[in-house]
């Protein structure tokens, strides 16, 4: 399972919490999880939190193009690992749009959580 969640450890918000407990409950029934995110501090590229493995894709920071190139490093990142994925699950919408498009393109169940 891939969670997708622009916010993640260190950065959090109410889409990260929810991608870090369902992970770790996906993990606890031996499932692997996957949480992708934005890297946007600098972070390490790559990590394990509560048992699941982290990847924190290179986004341009300032400005307005913060969620334009998430969407470009998200999609690069779903193609390249298309076939470790048996489900994407989008946290959130307007930074994951890009989630729901590859997974239909690449062929792989999408959910998008919406919420505010």
């Amino acid at each position: 399972a891939c969670m997708v969640s622009y916010y993640f450890a260190p950065d959090y918000s109410g889409s990260a919490i929810q991608a870090r407990n369902l992970s770790r409950h996906l993990v606890g029934h031996g499932i692997d999880a996957t949480i992708v995110s934005a890297n946007l501090r600098g972070s390490a590229p790559t990590d394990v939190v509560d048992g699941t493995r982290v990847y924190r894709l290179p986004v341009i920071t300032s400005g307005e193009l913060r969620i334009p190139s998430f969407w470009v490093s998200l999609l690069t990142f779903l193609v390249r690992h298309r076939r470790q994925f048996d489900i994407i699950h989008a946290h959130g919408m307007l930074p994951h749009g890009t989630a729901a498009i590859a997974g239909r393109w690449l062929g792989i169940p999408t959910i998008m959580k919406v919420a505010m």
